[in-house]
């Protein structure tokens, strides 16, 4: 049996590029509005549950500030005009929970998953995960030295090998330049070397990621067949 899945990433508020093809699994990595909002949130979800499959797979990005509560308490300046509301983001994840109820769209905490899909044959475990390196003080970030992704390195939430699916915001760092997918405009490469490493030890069938855009290959197939045995 075969899963179809087709990878999305970085919209920002747009809609979805059209038409997109039909699958079993719609995998979003991460940066669904510019800077939150439960307006953007409520826009993001409706283009999610129109689109054709059974599961709809979603993690946040840096741009998505009020799904991280921790970066939004931080940075809430009390007593302005233009004060943020403190309780966004429970707001803003209670719409996905909604949206998990009502368009089995669901939004994934950093860790492993496991997904049967509904004639009860095909599977898959996915590890999630939000985090970047820190870069210009936005959401899901982690500083250079923190490992994420390994138990060695001391991460909370490593990537387990044997993991078929690593879904990312950021991409890995990658040791040869044959990969291109985490340089930036500047030229210089983006990712994380961490990242790579847990990736180089797991070995996914497939690993999905998004954060820099000049990274994306203009023609590049979306979709991605899985073999289960």
């Amino acid at each position: 049996m075969s899963i179809r899945f087709l990878v999305l990433s970085d919209t920002h508020n747009a809609p979805f590029p059209a038409p997109l093809p039909p699958a079993d699994v719609i995998l979003h990595c991460g940066d669904l509005t510019n800077a939150g909002g439960l307006s953007n949130y409520r826009h993001a979800i409706a283009n999610l549950a129109a689109l054709e499959a059974e599961l709809v797979l979603v993690i946040p990005g840096n741009h998505d500030l009020s799904l991280d509560p921790k970066w939004w308490a931080a940075n809430l300046i009390p007593g302005t005009d233009d004060d943020m509301d403190p309780l966004e983001p429970q707001k803003a994840h209670r719409l996905f929970a909604d949206a998990k109820r009502d368009h089995v769209i669901h939004l994934l905490d950093e860790g492993t998953h496991t997904f049967t899909l509904a004639d009860g044959r095909r599977s898959f475990t996915l590890y999630a995960s939000p985090y970047t390196p820190d870069f210009g003080g936005f959401a899901f970030a982690y500083p250079p030295h923190e490992d994420r992704f390994s138990a060695a390195g001391g991460a909370a939430n490593p990537i387990p090998s044997g993991v078929d699916i690593v879904m990312t915001h950021g991409p890995p760092l990658p040791i040869s330049d044959r990969w291109q997918l985490d340089i930036g405009a500047g030229g210089e490469h983006c990712g994380c070397p961490k990242l790579w490493r847990a990736i180089e030890r797991a070995k996914p069938v497939m690993h999905c990621f998004g954060h820099i855009h000049e990274g994306y290959l203009p023609g590049t197939q979306l979709t991605y067949t899985k073999r289960v045995k």
